[in-house]
């Protein structure tokens, strides 16, 4: 019995679940819905993008990636993951903008980049810029962090 591709069952996952989440967001108000079905469009469209180049290319690349690199790879993506949810939990203790300045730092770190200086430099102008356009452009709330709000009583 053939086994299914890592890559097939992650990308049927990412296809299904942005689909269940397109149907979602069509109940939303038409201003609050656009730019979620922007992202799930375009999640939808790079997953079957994705899953044709992955078939049309078949299992040359996996052949020629030795077994550490492999597991390398593997662990990246469970450490990306976590930093997910991990973000999450960020945002809620410490609000959206010290939270997405941790888990920008963590994840470019992840991903190969060791210049702390760089790191840090790049994540706060990422932070800054994404203030900017929330909260002086756009006049939207970001998440308040609860520690804060906590110690403030």
């Amino acid at each position: 019995m053939k086994r299914f591709p890592k890559d097939l069952v992650i990308n049927l996952f990412i296809l299904i679940l942005s689909i269940f989440l397109l149907i979602i967001v069509s109940n939303y108000p038409t201003m609050a819905r656009s730019f979620p079905q922007l992202v799930l469009i375009l999640v939808v469209i790079l997953s079957l993008a994705d899953m044709v180049y992955k078939s049309l290319r078949g299992d040359k690349m996996e052949i020629s990636q030795g077994k550490d690199e492999q597991k390398r790879e593997e662990r990246r993506v469970f450490y990306t993951v976590f930093l997910m949810f991990g973000y999450m939990v960020f945002i809620l203790l410490l609000g959206f903008i010290l939270g997405t300045l941790l888990f920008l730092i963590f994840s470019t770190w992840s991903l190969g980049y060791k210049k702390i200086k760089g790191l840090v430099i790049s994540s706060l102008c990422s932070a800054g810029l994404m203030y900017i356009i929330f909260i002086l452009i756009m006049k939207s709330f970001l998440p308040e962090s609860l520690l804060f709000s906590l110690l403030r009583r």
